[in-house]
């Protein structure tokens, strides 16, 4: 997160980003937030039934209006897909 902007960024999520992956069909599993050491500050975990639905949400317009919203909150946003276990 930017210096600065951490409540904006927790809002971000829990009023904007949760709430549009739980309508696209994900579940977000986790979330945690690092306020000391050397990992990332903030991370996500979500679970989406299928790998179509994934792509779906992946290249959905909304996602891309989410993530434009992160970008004045966020340095070094990284996105991971995972095949759950």
């Amino acid at each position: 997160m930017r210096e600065g902007k951490e409540e904006d960024c927790q809002r971000y999520f829990s009023q904007v980003l949760g709430p549009t992956l739980n309508r696209n069909g994900a579940t977000v599993a986790e979330v945690w937030y690092t306020i000391w050491g050397n990992s990332p500050q903030f991370q996500s975990g979500s679970v989406v039934g299928s790998q179509a639905e994934l792509r779906r949400l992946l290249s959905s317009t909304k996602w891309r209006e989410v993530l434009s919203g992160l970008e004045p909150l966020v340095t070094n946003l990284n996105i991971r897909t995972v095949r759950a276990r």
